[in-house]
């Protein structure tokens, strides 16, 4: 067995080694290799970000401005009609198919309510129809009008064009008539208001009292006279000024009600948004750079990381639940711009203004190797930079050295302690007189995993064996130091298990205990964590089963995948509560074709039965960082032809199929 264990080991340096024949260089080969950016950490060191603030004006009674938002007639509109009805200037640029039919044409304030709920409310209270507004329709319908927008612009003049009550809407419903039959043929007056519901709160907006009419074969609305009523505001559950400037404290419910003089209600009850600023920066034309996450900003963005989905993750809900889910969105402000407004989670809007006293330079940037890991399993993973023109980069968390061939390029050590966390490091910029902190974010995972299991075998000739079972996994930050993106960096692993049958087993006249030993090294095809990031791999195995007088030694290969557990099924384990965690799943399969007996017995290469081969399905579900349970389920085949010193038997055969369930704990550190 010595020999044999030398000689497979022997093999696996032996392919390390080849892979390691180049030297030990540099991620980079070249400046255009930077392109991840490093962010400047100013919040703090330059740029104060002062409480939240309710920011609202009422006091024209019949216009309530909220943040930088305005309702009032205006913005808050419907209208009933064919589109040659609503705008007969921009019907024929929508073609054939959108001017059938009856439409209802609804316009709002999106960063108010984005999607949600369209009800028709009754004088007497009961909801006489309602609808669903798919976000999804709502921004499908935005980019029909921005198409429209641009197919009039050579005809149509500006003020006209932004005039247009057709490339002002929010939403469309489409042949409202027809589908909705009960509130044509109901003659009470009804409000129109769009409302949305989250696990953080609820908003609604409601327009005045109108009624659905049809004179001379068309439909329209009318509004409905009442008496002007005086407006009010109530918020935090009391009178309050119809102007005011309130500062917020901690992230308990704001609750706000307005009453318009003309009817119009809005109302809202959330919690304040959490604002997760990344950095502030001049720009280039004298502008200033914000990047965030989380909740985005009303004014116009964009999202510098766009979720990218196919249409059979979508479809199947196949998404990941374990990673950085951030999305980065990023504003280009005008000079001297110190205020922004967010949305809450369930409705109103909020002001954030920052007190500014320094800012860096964007062309003061360092950049980093595109290869470089967002995540390591060591507390000095490498970065590969390179500095802008006309700095210094220096760092005091960990060593930083310059590139000896070039004055721009450094080696950055990236200093991390804590597993289990995403953290920041940082380095010194000096430009000019002005030093600032950039930083890159990095998760530290766990490369070594210790786990004890129990099985349940049941074997072919009716056999049921407990198994007792003890396995470890050990992961490679890099081989020897070696960086190198495709071959070493997080790209290797050793996996070894361990069990031994409780129960004998018994085929023919032979009863024994049962014990096995493996040993997997894996190379993921896509670098990244263990129990983080998902791959498919390529594994070599090594195999001793050892039954009686059968002790084969078996080399194979065969391949891995590994995952976070997909969202369809996580949300369905997630109804029971142990499970409520994060999980991870992997599968292996390895197939033996090459075998060697013990000494003094021989044994064929190849069987004539179905050969030797193993697959397997585990997961686990992480109750702490470190603490997880573990299940799994698996097939094994083993067929062996052993020849032996016997006067009676010359030939023996071993042939062993089992299905198996494991369950047990686990440690990773």
């Amino acid at each position: 067995m010595a020999k044999f264990f030398s000689s497979f080991f022997t093999m696996m340096v032996l392919a390390c080694g080849a892979l390691m024949g180049a030297p030990a260089t540099a991620l980079a080969q070249g400046a255009e290799d930077y392109t991840v950016p490093l962010r400047f950490d100013v919040i703090g060191d330059g740029v104060t970000q002062l409480p939240l603030e309710l920011d609202y004006d009422l006091t024209s009674e019949s216009e309530l401005r909220i943040g930088d938002t305005v309702i009032s007639a205006q913005s808050f509109q419907m209208r009933v009609g064919t589109l040659d009805e609503i705008s007969p200037v921009a019907a024929p640029y929508a073609g054939e198919d959108l001017r059938r039919g009856v439409n209802l044409l609804l316009s709002w304030p999106l960063p108010l309510i984005p999607d949600g709920y369209l009800e028709a409310i009754g004088q007497s209270g009961r909801v006489l129809w309602q609808s669903a507004i798919p976000q999804s329709e709502v921004q499908n319908w935005i980019a029909t009008t921005a198409e429209l927008r641009t197919r009039m612009q050579a005809n149509v003049k500006k003020e006209d064009l932004d005039a247009n009550p057709l490339l002002a809407s929010s939403w469309i419903f489409r042949d409202f008539l027809t589908n909705a039959p009960e509130l044509a043929e109901s003659q009470e007056n009804f409000r129109v208001c769009i409302s949305r519901q989250t696990d953080q709160g609820q908003t609604r907006l409601c327009s005045a009292y109108m009624g659905l009419k049809n004179r001379n074969r068309k439909w329209h609305l009318e509004d409905v006279p009442e008496p002007k009523k005086p407006a009010r505001i109530i918020s935090f559950q009391k009178q309050s000024p119809l102007k005011s400037r309130r500062r917020l404290k901690g992230r308990g419910p704001v609750q706000f009600l307005a009453e318009l003089n003309n009817g119009f209600i809005y109302e809202f009850v959330t919690r304040p948004p959490k604002i997760e600023i990344v950095e502030l920066v001049h720009g280039d034309k004298e502008n200033i750079k914000i990047v965030g996450f989380g909740q985005a900003p009303s004014m116009a963005h964009r999202i510098l990381n766009p979720l990218e989905e196919s249409f059979i993750m979508r479809t199947f809900r196949w998404q990941e639940t374990i990673g950085d889910f951030r999305r980065f969105w990023e504003v280009d402000a005008p000079k001297g711009l110190t205020t922004l407004y967010f949305p809450g989670p369930s409705g109103g809007l909020f002001k954030q203004v920052f007190k500014i006293t320094r800012l860096p330079r964007e062309t003061s940037r360092p950049f980093i190797d595109y290869r470089t890991p967002d995540s390591t399993y060591v507390n000095d993973a490498k970065v590969y930079g390179i500095r802008a023109d006309k700095t210094k980069v220096s760092s005091k968390e960990n060593s930083l050295e310059m590139d000896g061939d070039s004055a721009d390029e450094f080696l950055w050590r990236f200093k991390h302690e804590e597993r289990g966390q995403m953290k920041r490091a940082h380095v010194e910029v000096q430009d000019g007189e002005e030093t600032f902190k950039a930083y890159y974010e990095m998760y530290k995972g766990y490369p070594r995993e210790l786990s004890f299991r129990s099985s349940a075998i049941l074997g072919s000739g009716g056999n049921l064996l407990i198994n007792a079972e003890g396995a470890f996994n050990y992961w490679f930050e890099d081989l020897f130091g070696w960086s190198n993106a495709t071959w070493s960096r997080q790209r290797w692993g050793l996996a070894t298990k361990y069990y031994q049958s409780l129960t004998p087993l018994k085929i023919s006249n032979t009863t024994a205990l049962m014990r096995n030993t493996t040993i997997d090294l894996k190379y993921r095809l896509r670098p990244g964590l263990w129990g983080r990031d998902e791959s498919w791999g390529l594994m070599m195995g090594y195999n001793e089963n050892v039954y009686d007088m059968f002790k084969p030694k078996m080399l194979g290969a065969g391949f891995f995948w590994a995952r976070s557990m997909p969202r369809l099924f996580d949300d369905l384990l997630n109804k029971v509560p142990i499970m409520r965690y994060p999980k991870w799943v992997d599968m292996d399969f390895v197939y033996y074709p090459t075998l060697s007996g013990s000494q003094g017995a021989s044994l064929n290469q190849i069987p004539s039965g179905g050969g030797n081969w193993a697959l397997n399905f585990h997961g686990k579900v992480m109750w702490t960082k470190s603490f997880f349970g573990e299940a799994g389920f698996g097939i094994r085949n083993l067929d062996q032809n052993q020849d032996v010193d016997s006067a009676l038997v010359r030939r023996l055969r071993f042939q062993f199929t089992s299905i198996y369930y494991t369950m047990g704990l686990g440690y990773q550190f």
